[in-house]
């Protein structure tokens, strides 16, 4: 659901600056700054220099400060991550957001939002997408079907 908001044109038109992260359970604040850094277009300006990393936040900062931006953290495993990240997203009063997927409702309580939960698929709905994303969108093969569709009905 993210992901095709994130993927909408008129969405983008909305914003000057948008980014998807991907924060996962290896969770490391360097390269989520890193990240950042570099989708700002300001890694090239700090490239082979010892700034330390409160400057590099600092660079982020002010970079979004001026910017209507949006920003995806997919996957924040633990609400400490948000803790630690939260101060690079100034809030601009420029209508700027940053959305944050996660399967942790200890998160969402934390940072203080409303958690949304998509409803679960259908048989038909995981079947399609399992053939999908498994068979790259063709046919599963007959011999596969039966374990197939087991798969899918242990997943929903």
């Amino acid at each position: 659901l993210i992901r095709k908001l994130y993927n909408n044109n008129e969405v983008k038109k909305l914003f000057s600056y948008c980014v998807w992260i991907i924060v996962s359970k290896d969770y490391k604040a360097n390269e989520l700054l890193q990240f950042l850094l570099k989708g700002c277009g300001l890694s090239e300006s700090t490239k082979g220099k010892d700034i330390s990393e409160d400057d590099q936040k600092s660079k982020v900062q002010k970079f979004l400060e001026k910017k209507k931006y949006l920003i995806v953290l997919d996957d924040i495993w633990e609400p400490e991550v948000w803790a630690e990240v939260e101060c690079l997203f100034p809030d601009n009063n420029k209508g700027s957001a940053v959305l944050i997927t996660s399967r942790n409702d200890g998160v969402a309580n934390y940072i203080g939002s409303k958690s949304y939960y998509p409803p679960l698929l259908d048989e038909d709905e995981s079947w399609k997408l399992f053939c999908k994303k498994v068979f790259k969108g063709g046919e599963c093969p007959s011999v596969l079907e039966s374990i197939g569709r087991l798969m899918t009905e242990k997943c929903r």
